[in-house]
């Protein structure tokens, strides 16, 4: 592992830190004095809506491009455009990665390895093993050939070549299907061991699954750096998740229902449930999961503790299970950017 520039003090704990970040391009103001900090081994979620700032805050971070004003710092070294001062110790992956379509994956790598000063055993032993690592095992097709997705999980091997401390990765499934997400996250959590990640993307479930840490940016502002279990408690919601026994005797769905309209329905015993935003004024929102399971969202959850037992029973629905519901990271995302 490369090694990091010597800290002192609070960044000892901080691999990353962001002071008053501005970035324009023109007239449009990209990045509006962002500020936010990536404690030391984190897994560290960067979100926001598209033209946010997100890659232009990789490329700042990475130096490859210049900021109005503003500080970066990276293991308490300071990152200037153009210098490679601070970045020895940082893999990056861009949110659209590219190589020289002429090579193959293990010159591509043994060019990754050459430049970082490594010995042609080094290059070889971990050139092979990464392109196991990211689900390329023995691959020999030149890179010209390759979709986007195989395109970024080559991305990702380059990325953590050198064992480095930091990794910046900006969108790094947006081109995998599932099995292929699940694969590149469970890779992204092990890196914890021993790295930070700092990373991007557009699919919060994702996020929910591995990040300790979420900033959410919005027009070019960070508007929330915290932990999930911090976010949670910020933006608490009203929720309620009900489950209720299919009668017996019924037909039981694999899935929810569609009505004519095309829009998802519900199983008929359900039905009392989904209708509660029209027929109370305790009930907001109601989302079928299943065809035994309802989340409310409700204005006053003790009033809708007492409430709706009796409502089930007195349509003969038997009540299975009743429990808060915590707001999820699009529930939580959704509030911060929408005005």
């Amino acid at each position: 592992m490369t090694g990091r520039p010597d800290a002192s003090g609070a960044d000892r704990d901080t691999a990353l830190s962001v002071d008053s970040l501005t970035k324009r391009f023109g007239t449009r103001l990209a990045l509006d004095r962002l500020t936010l900090s990536v404690p030391r081994g984190a897994i560290h979620g960067f979100l926001g809506p598209n033209g946010a700032g997100k890659t232009t805050t990789f490329r700042l971070l990475t130096g490859l491009s210049r900021p109005e004003s503003g500080t970066i710092r990276i293991f308490g070294q300071r990152v200037s455009f153009g210098s490679s001062a601070g970045r020895e110790c940082i893999g990056y992956l861009p949110d659209v990665p590219d190589a020289y379509p002429f090579l193959r994956p293990m010159e591509f790598l043994d060019l990754c390895g050459r430049l970082g000063g490594l010995s042609h055993r080094e290059i070889r032993t971990r050139s092979r093993a990464l392109l196991d690592l990211v689900g390329l095992p023995g691959e020999t097709r030149r890179i010209g050939s390759f979709s986007r997705g195989m395109k970024q999980r080559l991305g990702l091997a380059q990325a953590i070549f050198h064992q480095p401390e930091l990794v910046l990765l900006d969108e790094p499934v947006s081109a995998l299907d599932p099995s292929g997400r699940k694969e590149i996250l469970d890779l992204v959590g092990s890196l914890s061991r021993t790295a930070t990640v700092f990373f991007s993307t557009h699919i919060l479930a994702d996020v929910e699954r591995v990040c300790d840490r979420v900033s959410i940016l919005h027009e070019g502002r960070c508007l929330v750096d915290d932990t999930m279990a911090g976010l949670r408690a910020r933006f608490p919601t009203q929720g309620i998740r009900v489950r209720v026994h299919v009668p017996v005797g019924s037909a039981h769905p694999p899935h929810p229902s569609v009505d004519p309209s095309g829009e998802p329905g519900c199983a008929p015993w359900l039905a009392p449930l989904a209708a509660l935003p029209d027929t109370t004024d305790w009930c907001d929102r109601a989302r079928i999961v299943d065809d035994t399971t309802v989340d409310l969202t409700v204005r006053d959850r003790i009033r809708a503790g007492i409430l709706l037992p009796r409502l089930l029973a007195d349509t003969g629905i038997s009540l299975d299970s009743f429990a808060p519901l915590e707001p999820s990271l699009e529930d939580i995302f959704l509030r911060v950017v929408t005005p």
